[in-house]
């Protein structure tokens, strides 16, 4: 018997960032993108029901935290990864309560470790990735994703 795929909903203004985690994601997860809180309240609301979000902090119009009191307000408990570069994002992801933090660059491994944990439900440490870069740049390497 075959299981069922874990569902993201990954939200992010950066249309680059969202094309990159979805190229690197997908294959093991259903995926949806959104490129702002509004959008993913609407994605959610039209039936798309997540494992957990993936979410940036900066984000025009309604911005991580905002949407996180939002899902918080109508009673949705999926947890959240943040995923941002911001220099206040460990402040926030603690506003935002059951939050986990990883700090943008960050690497596929990274990404992928903090992912399985906040989908099994284990405490992790509350940042990562970021060291030895430049902040707020999220960098793909082709030759590790199988390109040239």
């Amino acid at each position: 018997m075959k299981t069922a795929r874990k569902r993201l909903l990954i939200v992010d203004d950066d249309h680059d960032a969202l094309a990159s985690l979805k190229l690197l994601l997908e294959t093991s997860y259903d995926v949806c993108l959104a490129d702002s809180g509004v959008q993913a309240l609407t994605e959610m609301n039209r039936g798309f029901y997540p494992d957990a979000v993936l979410l940036d902090l900066m984000m025009p119009t309604m911005d991580g935290v905002e949407f996180a009191r939002e899902m918080t307000r109508v009673g949705v408990r999926t947890p959240i990864l943040v995923i941002s570069g911001d220099p206040d994002a460990e402040r926030k992801a603690r506003e935002i309560g059951n939050a986990e933090m990883l700090r943008k660059p960050f690497t596929y491994e990274q990404l992928k470790a903090k992912l399985e944990r906040v989908l099994n439900g284990r405490q992790t440490p509350r940042s990562g990735g970021g060291l030895g870069f430049i902040r707020g740049l999220f960098v793909l390497v082709p030759s590790r994703l199988g390109g040239a």
